[in-house]
């Protein structure tokens, strides 16, 4: 439970600072309303929870070895962490689409953007994050 503990904390730290990122690049929001972002993220939201459904199932398929876990639905435990992975999922996706959005705004009204300190501690932190996923003798955990 520790290491999911701090698997789900650092999960949960990641899109919170890709999210902060995004509000200290973008100034002012209203300049992306002609970008059509709400099509983008009713796409996403079907993608995040089959993302959701998809690891649950290999969680669960994964399990059939482990008498000491049950990861069925039908415990509150799974169903909070099905709700995590979501919302962690879809703040990372829309954070992202927010900042390429922002991006590609800027390009086309020759604005300068600018590169802070933290995007590449964040990047740094990110790519570690995903190193420890790949230690962990489950592959559906990192895929």
């Amino acid at each position: 439970m520790k290491w999911n503990l701090i698997f789900n904390l650092a999960g949960t730290i990641g899109p919170l600072v890709m999210f902060y990122i995004a509000r200290s690049v973008i100034p002012d929001f209203q300049v992306l309303r002609d970008m059509e972002l709400e099509a983008l993220v009713c796409l996403f939201v079907p993608v995040c929870a089959a993302f959701v459904f998809l690891y649950q199932r290999e969680e669960q398929q994964q399990s059939e070895d482990v008498r000491d876990h049950d990861p069925s639905i039908r415990w509150i435990n799974q169903i909070i962490n099905m709700l995590h992975l979501f919302n962690t999922y879809l703040l990372a996706i829309i954070s992202s689409i927010y900042v390429i959005m922002y991006t590609m705004y800027c390009r086309i009204h020759n604005i300068q953007l600018e590169i802070h300190f933290y995007y590449f501690v964040f990047l740094q932190l990110t790519l570690l994050f995903f190193y420890l996923l790949a230690l962990k003798p489950n592959e559906y955990l990192f895929l």
